[in-house]
């Protein structure tokens, strides 16, 4: 056996014999297969197992390699008296356990030129590494099981030595030790290493035919037997696995050899290449594959047999397209059609993988018609089949160029024409057209237009439309230049034109939006060329698209009309509700004030500077016309119609207003407050922007100040409408330190009395203290919570029996006090503080509106304020009204118009997310009989800019600056808009 030591010698050119002595001359190696007539009847000296067989990687998997295993040791008798594991046997020793139980760890081996990756694991049975190998170095699992056992008697052994193990496959042990003995190399032994290098030594072979004494294909002088004295033979190899048994075993068997069978010959007789073919016989079947080859697949097969390899199965006759014979071979297919040339394809080819796609000879390809031919690099190929011609370029595939476009292909020079080669499959679509893409364009056939080369200023558009340019099909003759409109050109389909400009490249089908697009001078006319997709499925079956001077918006009833790209896009808001265009747009007015109104079958959309809205007949349309329409004291729409999803009103907003409409009838139109006189009320802080409120409301000096910590809400609350009552102006203070800005506050207001809201804890003694340097009195209301102080505020203000009416806000938050803070003190009533979650109004509160005498209770918030408990106790002999919006803005909004005149007073507008600067404003707001409204930060709530729209007198007064309500809510910039 040729051993990897070997391999230097042979590439000098020196025939060294390598081969285990015991595998070539004797006999019957090990365990033998029991004697069987003739076994040796077809052993052929030049091909003694095909290359079929042999480099069949995928033979055997693991599980019938083991089966196999199992049959040929019942029974492993390792441990039977006498054969112990690891007793000694000779010069080695009893091995731990039979081929068939046999384990090991194996290592992971890179990919390398002859075999693939193998990827190694601990405990890997000898079925799993027979396996594995023989797929990595694509060896038959059968020719390694056979050279187990030729060489080492290994799979029938039922009691094998650790040395069988070591050197299974006589790897690297060439017959150089004394009398021709095995001189193993100890560096390349252990059963994974001999069955890995055994193979890839194998392949080896094969891939260096040259290097090695044996080649195949060719005469070869071979030894009888190892003594040079027997002589040898003159032998013509026919495959590369004979050549490689022979380089592994490099003697033949003689006739005496032949004769015996399994048995002994005489002197000259070696046994190691007849075994394998009698092992090969016995175990799995005849190794040549005996399949007759014939006529004119016979002579191509001689001419290529080097790639086709032997035949896998007889010739078989296909009646399909005319008819003809295939034959498999072990590297390829031989096609022999009745009318044509014998031609072949590996199965591995890309030809011939796009061939089998395509449906094989039954396919749309037929028979191949010729041979491939090669274009000049590897990989790049052309065949003529049937139905066509088929190109391969590397890394792009192969594919067919049907009989439809062959001619005008190849008139374009072929496959290395100005077209090249194809990139995918032609496609086939209703009517007989044809279209495949090619590297440099697409060809295209139709009965209309023949075979045409897409033109390639619309090939990328075209190709976008779908297969065959979808449904607007292919091309049917050459593009048109046009000088109209800016220019550009047009592209006659089979079923539309295409139409490219500087706009881009647009298709329009052939049908009614077409007729109407062309009946209206197409890309000469008013429209101009098209500059994006059309639209068709729209409501009513419509179509739409945008050209250079307009969309063109067509229906079957009203034809095409073109309107403005903004009206399009405010007609796709509405179009089943709005319908089609009546007539053309019409111009109203001028310059700033000037804009289009395009009447439809159900309203008009109006389009300005301010945008494009739309507005339906009804009553509001109406009143808009009566109201002088856009040049009118409405102006403009500014956006479109929005209504409660409960239906109880609609909005609409014009330049000059917004008009609100209602279920019954009713319809009000409210001014815009966006240019509305306004003026802010701020200073650096909190305590400074109560500072400049007060001043703005007090110019002169004071009898009375009330005081209340502005870093905190509940005291404040209550204050704010004692402070309305009393005319007396509130300052904020820390509760340690006065601030510097209400300090010179209360210098200027010169006050003789000052009011502490609250206790110790909230403005301490320090205050106080500070207090008393400025006002000769100073007194202090306060309890010993939040509820109790706002109790106390109450009765400080209000005398047993002198307020009817009480307002009653949650003290677990400020929101809706602030806003019933101004009203309260608007009306002379207090505001008291309630525990808004409890069950129940508690016994003190109701206390104290029995003592004020209230009749009638005013609750700021819904349920989740005040609860629904707190409201039925305060019920009892009291009339309770609650205002409860969807938020704190609408809570406060309903107050405001509830207990405010319309145009009769000036609003204040508060953060009603902040308390700070709302505080003081709550008590002036209250002293002005003016309502105190909350904001958002970046805008103003819909339902606070409709009540102040309706309330302002003169003025709308803004508490914080522009980092507390934003410049945008000086602007009143409506939220949602």
């Amino acid at each position: 056996m040729k051993k990897w030591e070997g391999v230097r010698a042979a590439m000098l050119g020196a025939l060294t014999i390598i081969a285990l002595a015991a595998a070539m001359i004797v006999p019957g190696v090990g365990a033998s297969p029991a004697q069987a007539a003739n076994v040796t009847d077809g052993f052929s000296p030049g091909n003694i197992v095909s290359d079929a067989n042999f480099y069949d990687g995928r033979a055997l998997d693991a599980g019938q390699i083991q089966t196999f295993l199992n049959q040929r040791v019942p029974r492993c008798t390792i441990g039977d008296p006498g054969r112990t594991a690891g007793m000694k046997w000779g010069e080695t020793r009893i091995a731990s356990q039979c081929l068939r139980n046999f384990s090991m760890n194996t290592q992971s081996r890179p990919a390398n030129a002859y075999c693939a990756a193998y990827s190694g694991r601990s405990g890997e049975s000898a079925a799993e590494i027979i396996a594995k190998v023989g797929q990595a170095c694509g060896i038959s699992q059968r020719v390694l099981l056979i050279m187990l056992e030729k060489e080492q008697s290994l799979v029938t052994d039922s009691w094998p030595t650790v040395r069988q193990f070591d050197v299974a496959m006589g790897y690297a042990c060439p017959d150089s030790g004394p009398g021709n003995s095995a001189n193993c190399d100890p560096t390349q032994t252990g059963f994974f290493q001999q069955v890995y290098r055994a193979a890839w030594q194998l392949k080896v072979y094969r891939a260096n035919p040259n290097s090695y004494n044996y080649k195949p294909f060719q005469n070869n002088r071979i030894q009888w037997h190892p003594n040079a004295g027997c002589g040898t033979s003159n032998v013509y190899i026919e495959n590369w696995a004979t050549a490689a048994l022979y380089i592994y075993t490099p003697y033949r068997p003689n006739q005496a050899a032949l004769n015996a069978g399994w048995g002994t010959g005489d002197g000259c007789s070696s046994y190691g290449n007849r075994n394998f073919h009698n092992f090969y016989k016995t175990w799995f079947g005849d190794p040549q594959l005996p399949f007759p080859v014939d006529g004119r697949i016979a002579t191509y097969w001689q001419s290529n047999r080097s790639w086709l390899g032997n035949p896998k199965a007889a010739a078989v006759t296909n009646n399909a397209n005319g008819g003809g014979r295939t034959q498999q071979f072990s590297g390829g297919i031989v096609f022999e059609p009745k009318s044509g040339q014998v031609s072949g394809m590996q199965r591995t080819s890309p030809i011939y993988i796009a061939y089998s796609q395509a449906g094989g000879i039954a396919g749309p390809w037929g028979w191949p018609a010729a041979p491939a031919v090669n274009q000049g690099v590897s990989g790049n190929n052309v065949m003529r089949f049937q139905g066509g011609i088929v190109a391969e370029a590397k890394g792009y595939g192969a594919y067919l160029v049907p009989t439809r476009l062959q001619a005008l292909w190849e008139k374009e020079g072929g496959f290395g024409g100005r077209i090249g080669f194809p990139i995918a499959s032609a496609f086939t679509g209703p009517g007989d057209i044809v279209s495949q893409s090619y590297r440099s364009g697409e060809l295209v056939y139709s009965p209309a237009g023949g075979s045409l080369q897409v033109d390639p200023d619309f090939l990328t558009a075209w190709r976008a439309l779908g297969a065959g340019g979808g449904s607007i099909g292919v091309p049917i003759g050459p593009s048109v230049s046009s000088t109209a409109n800016g220019g550009g050109k047009t592209y006659p389909m089979l079923r539309g034109t295409m139409y490219q400009s500087r706009a881009g490249v647009y298709a329009i089908g052939t049908g009614p939006f077409g007729d109407a697009y062309r009946a209206a001078g197409g890309h000469t006319g008013s429209l101009g060329w098209p500059i994006a997709p059309a639209e068709c499925g729209l409501h009513d079956g419509g179509c739409a698209m945008p050209f250079q001077n307009g969309v063109g918006l067509w229906n079957q009833a009203t034809g095409m009309v073109k309107v403005s790209p903004q009206t399009y896009e405010a007609w796709k808001r509405h179009d089943a509700k709005l319908g089609y265009p009546e007539v053309t747009a019409s111009a109203v007015g001028t310059g700033a004030n000037g804009g289009f109104v395009h009447r439809f079958a159900t309203g008009e959309a109006y389009q300005s500077t301010a945008g494009t809205y739309v507005l339906f007949d009804g009553p509001l349309r109406d009143a808009y016309r009566s109201a002088g329409g856009p040049l009118g004291g409405w102006g403009w729409p500014t956006s479109d119609l929005t209504c409660a999803t409960d239906g109880s009103k609609c909005v609409m907003s014009f330049a000059e207003g917004t008009a609100t409409t209602t279920p019954n009838g009713g319809l009000e139109f409210v001014r815009a407050l966006g240019d509305f006189p306004k003026q802010r009320l701020s200073g650096s802080d909190r305590f400074s922007t109560a500072v400049e409120a007060v001043r703005n409301a007090y110019p002169s000096p004071v009898d009375t100040v009330i005081i209340a910590n502005g870093m905190d809400y509940p005291d404040a609350l209550s204050a704010g409408a004692l402070g309305a009552k009393w005319k007396a102006p509130l300052l904020l203070t820390t509760s340690s330190n006065l601030p510097e800005a209400t300090r010179i506050e209360l210098a200027r207001l010169q006050p003789k009395r000052i009011v502490v809201a609250g206790g110790p804890g909230v403005v301490n003694a320090n205050v106080m203290a500070q207090l008393g340097e400025l006002a000769p009195r100073v007194d202090r209301v306060s309890g010993a919570d939040r509820y109790e102080t706002s109790r106390a505020i109450a009765q400080a203000g209000w005398p047993n029996g002198t307020s009817s009416q009480v307002f009653i806000a949650t003290g677990a938050e400020f929101a809706d006090a602030l806003a019933a803070g101004a009203a309260a003190g608007a009306t002379g009533a207090p505001v008291v503080l309630v525990p808004g979650a409890a069950s129940a109004a508690p016994v003190a509160l109701t206390a104290e509106l029995d003592r004020l005498g209230a009749k009638q209770v005013r609750i700021a918030g819904g349920v989740g304020a005040v609860s629904s408990g707190v409201e039925r106790s305060l019920a009892q002999g009291r009339v309770v009204e609650r205002f409860a919006g969807a938020d704190r803005y609408e809570t406060s909004s309903l107050i405001a118009e509830a207990l405010f005149p319309q145009n009769g007073s000036n609003p204040y507008w508060a953060n009603g997310s902040d308390f700070a600067d709302a505080l003081a404003g709550n008590a002036v707001a209250g002293a002005q009989r003016s309502p105190l409204l909350l904001s958002r930060a970046s805008c103003v709530p819909p339902s606070v800019y409709d009540s102040t729209a309706r309330l302002a007198r003169d003025r709308i007064l803004i508490l914080g600056g522009t980092g507390v309500l934003s410049d945008a809510v000086y602007m009143a910039k409506r939220c949602g808009i």
